[in-house]
């Protein structure tokens, strides 16, 4: 089996080089052949010539370039449709913990589910501005898919090669939602009370209301993200 890990990055260039050691010794240890796919999401500062410099180094690594600021989302997307693994691990740069949960999630997989997510856990992150809207996205979910989702904000998770193919028919995970209903899905927690607390979220209030207003869109109307869908192609794979 092969592992293909999607990593979206944005102004980064100072942690890559810890972040690419400690998920290259998990992959290592994990036993898998495996590509890494690193996402440049039109970073301002030299984040995409560490990116090119680690992918000398190995050549297991491939980069894509955004020719502008596509989002965390999109620049997903465009990784997890170049992969060629039959596991697909997504996951953010931030994070030095989840590298040690990768066996959990392919864990999983081979226990036969198809997606598998992550739910954080131990996070110091602002409950108003950020716990009570991730938590109330999360319910809305919950109800669109029928089954209780713990965090779809979290982007460490994992699909099965067939799984996968059925999600790349859309723009993004979040406009794949009803796809989810047809697969096995697991989750499994993660513990990030160590990361900073910066680093617990992404999501702002105006992002929560601006997801949910997605999936709200994407529940009455299928395909409606005709517009993200139209920009998906302006990225090029540097190798």
């Amino acid at each position: 089996m092969k592992i293909s890990v999607v990593v979206a990055t944005y102004n980064n260039s100072q942690a890559l080089e810890g972040f690419y050691a400690g998920l290259k010794d998990a992959l290592n240890n994990a036993g898998y052949a495996h590509e890494i796919i690193f996402i440049d999401d039109n970073s301002e500062d030299s984040t995409l010539q560490r990116l090119l410099g680690i992918r000398e180094r190995d050549a297991s690594v491939k980069v894509i370039k955004w020719h502008h600021r596509a989002g965390q989302h999109l620049a997903m997307m465009s990784g997890m449709r170049i992969s060629e693994g039959q596991l697909v691990i997504t996951m953010d740069d931030d994070f030095r913990t989840e590298t040690g949960y990768i066996p959990e999630l392919i864990g999983k997989i081979r226990e036969g589910h198809d997606i598998v997510l992550g739910i954080r856990q131990g996070r110091k992150d602002p409950f108003l501005k950020r716990r009570l809207p991730a938590y109330l996205l999360n319910l809305a979910v919950s109800f669109f898919l029928g089954r209780r989702i713990h965090d779809i904000g979290y982007n460490f998770n994992a699909f099965t090669a067939d799984s996968l193919k059925a999600l790349k028919k859309y723009a993004t995970i979040i406009d794949s939602l009803r796809e989810f209903r047809k697969f096995s899905i697991a989750e499994i927690a993660v513990d990030i009370s160590g990361e900073p607390p910066a680093y617990n979220s992404r999501y702002a209030l105006r992002d929560m209301v601006s997801l949910g207003g997605k999936i709200l869109r994407a529940s009455l109307r299928p395909g409606f993200l005709q517009h993200e869908r139209s920009i998906l192609e302006e990225y090029e794979v540097l190798g």
